[in-house]
Order: structure tokens, then sequence, then C-alpha cells
């Protein structure tokens, strides 16, 4: 694939106008942002340890690991407990 480059508000596949690549990290998911480490460990291992510092719809706060599926779209994981 192509390198991934740092935009204001996502980790992403810097050939995305010459291939239409729409890869992305946002870097923020569901109320966490995401720092750079964690976005190199994503791409690196297809998934972060658990993270804790994400916010449900209502507010309250949760920890999951994030990882990449099949489709290279991130995911929230909650295999270890929430």
């Amino acid at each position: 694939g192509s390198p991934v480059t740092e935009t204001k508000k996502s980790y992403g596949c810097s050939a995305w106008k010459e291939n239409r690549c729409d890869f992305a990290i946002w870097k923020q998911v569901s109320g966490k942002r995401l720092s750079a480490s964690q976005a190199k460990q994503l791409l690196t291992n297809r998934r972060t340890p658990q993270l804790k510092g994400f916010r449900s719809k209502a507010g309250k706060p949760y920890a999951a690991a994030l990882k990449l599926d099949e489709e290279h779209k991130v995911r929230l994981d909650f295999e270890n407990g929430r």
C-alpha cells in the first residue's frame, strides 16, 4: 500500500487522490483522541491494547481495544472486557 500521512482529523492513505484510496484512521473515535503512537500500533499490529477514555453516546466512559478488520476499517473490540 501507500504510505500513511497525518492530516488535521485523521491518519490516512497518502495516495487518496491518485488511487482513490479511502483508508483512514480518524483521530477522534467515540470521544477519545488517538495519538500518533496508538495509530502506528494499530497499523503495525492490526490492534491496540485496551484503551481507556472512550465515551458512549450517553456520555458514559468505557475502555476497549481498537482493531483493523479485514476491510481495513477501525472497529472497537470489547473481547477483553468493558
